[in-house]
């Protein structure tokens, strides 16, 4: 991916919460070995947990849809060299627990590549919904904000929230 705009479509967010003795094994074989996953679908971001979320890692991928989604999902449970390779000797081993969440950016907004890099925010709100923001009742937001303006409309219709801020991986597209 390059920098600049990327369409507007489906993005899933996944973290991680891995066993602290097999960090290390799972990040060294992540970056030896992702390439094997990253074949099946667009990789925007892989990042630790520097702060908010302890021995987790958060990555976030793009489908054009849920049909999409499920389309890649089926060809990973297929793909034996990935399963071989990856997820039976590296990650099965450190795996605690599994969160995701689909997302789609809020209504008025688009999604950008950042050009610059270094830590980046996670910032996860649960909305008073529905708002003129969106109809769900929790958004997902990273990373950058469009504006001081957009940030206080939209903090008005925040109830609860929490944030993590997260270091790139080699293998991140973000770095």
């Amino acid at each position: 991916m390059s920098a600049g705009r990327i369409a507007s479509r489906l993005y899933e967010l996944r973290t991680y919460s891995l066993r602290m003795d097999q960090m290390r094994h799972f990040l060294a074989g992540t970056e030896t070995l992702f390439h094997l996953r990253t074949q099946h679908s667009p990789l925007i971001g892989y990042w630790t947990a520097e702060l908010g979320g302890l021995n987790q890692v958060v990555h976030v991928w793009e489908y054009d849809d849920l049909s999409h989604r499920a389309t890649v999902r089926g060809k990973l449970a297929a793909d034996e060299e990935w399963t071989q390779k990856y997820v039976t000797p590296v990650l099965s081993p450190a795996l605690v627990a599994q969160d995701n969440f689909l997302m789609r950016p809020l209504d008025g907004t688009t999604v950008s590549m950042p050009t610059d890099t270094g830590v980046t925010e996670l910032q996860q709100l649960e909305l008073r919904g529905p708002t003129t923001f969106s109809a769900r009742s929790q958004s997902i937001m990273h990373a950058s904000h469009p504006s001081e303006d957009f940030d206080q409309q939209l903090m008005e219709h925040v109830r609860t929230g929490h944030s993590k801020l997260l270091l790139p991986l080699k293998v991140s597209p973000i770095q």
